[in-house]
């Protein structure tokens, strides 16, 4: 390690922890989150107490994804976030193709419902 990188990091500690701590947009922000994908999750649900069922979580990854597209049309070097877009739309995939074999009315459905097929 070169002896430069500890100026370095004394240097821009107080950068990041002002960065990344604000907590009045955060907040906002987390709320907003769990206000839409509550709303999602009741939507798409098969029962009153269903959160993690197929349907609800094609539903919530492709809402994750359409946000990411629109985020990453604006930021075309954001190479992190592409990777994680991939590996969402892999994910909704695998879920779409497990729907598919075990219940096609509800897949048909849900991609309907998502408009996920033209």
């Amino acid at each position: 390690m070169h002896a430069s990188f500890g100026l370095l990091r004394k240097c821009f500690t107080p950068w990041l922890i002002k960065t990344n701590l604000r907590p009045s947009t955060r907040m906002k922000k987390t709320t907003e989150t769990l206000e839409l994908k509550s709303k999602i999750v009741q939507d798409f649900r098969l029962h009153e107490k269903d959160t993690g069922s197929a349907d609800v979580q094609i539903a919530l990854l492709t809402d994750r994804i359409n946000q990411l597209t629109e985020h990453l049309q604006k930021n075309n070097k954001d190479h992190s976030s592409r990777r994680g877009l991939l590996m969402m739309v892999g994910q909704r995939r695998r879920l779409l193709d497990y729907l598919h074999t075990t219940d096609t009315s509800r897949y048909q459905a849900i991609t309907r419902k998502l408009k996920l097929r033209k």
